[in-house]
């Protein structure tokens, strides 16, 4: 999968009161079948749900970009 433009959000986490959800990949493109190679057509969307917390955002992040 090839992708053109990069996209990042930046929050400040300190202006962040409830955080409902969070998922490690554009959810849009999960629901238009853009990733069906990749998952299994069984899959759900809330199965890829992370716990919404900041913390749990931070290490998603660490993943790709080292947390300085």
């Amino acid at each position: 999968m090839e992708f053109e433009w990069p996209i990042i959000f930046i929050f400040d986490p300190d202006k962040i009161t409830r955080i409902c959800k969070i998922f490690p990949f554009d959810t849009g493109a999960y629901a238009l079948g853009l990733y069906g190679e990749f998952f299994d057509a069984k899959s759900k969307i809330m199965d890829f749900a992370l716990d919404p917390s900041i913390e749990s955002a931070r290490r998603i992040v660490g993943t790709f970009v080292p947390i300085r």
